[in-house]
């Protein structure tokens, strides 16, 4: 198969409540795998289907900043981080 004829489609059925998928990436196959989507169908050509809950897809607000450490910030994390490394290599 070539590169331009791999797609992902993701539908919402309102009906039912749940998202429906339909994709031939083995990437994106892999991924609702781990994430714990429904297998509800395959062909022989690659295609499979899954299914989701509503909640299983969110939106994020595209217009949102990352939020940003100061120098400080980002030292004090350090240290806590290298704390518990410590902590966690003393009781194994």
């Amino acid at each position: 198969m070539r590169q331009d004829e791999y797609e992902t489609v993701i539908i919402y059925d309102n009906e039912n409540k749940k998202w429906l998928v339909g994709t031939n990436i083995p990437k994106h196959q892999k991924m609702l795998e781990k994430k714990g989507w429904t297998k509800t169908g395959s062909t022989k050509d690659g295609d499979v289907s899954y299914e989701a809950p509503k909640k299983a897809i969110t939106f994020r607000d595209l217009n949102s900043k990352q939020r940003e450490f100061t120098d400080e910030q980002k030292q004090q994390a350090a240290a806590r981080l290298i704390d518990a490394r410590n902590k966690k290599s003393d009781v194994a």
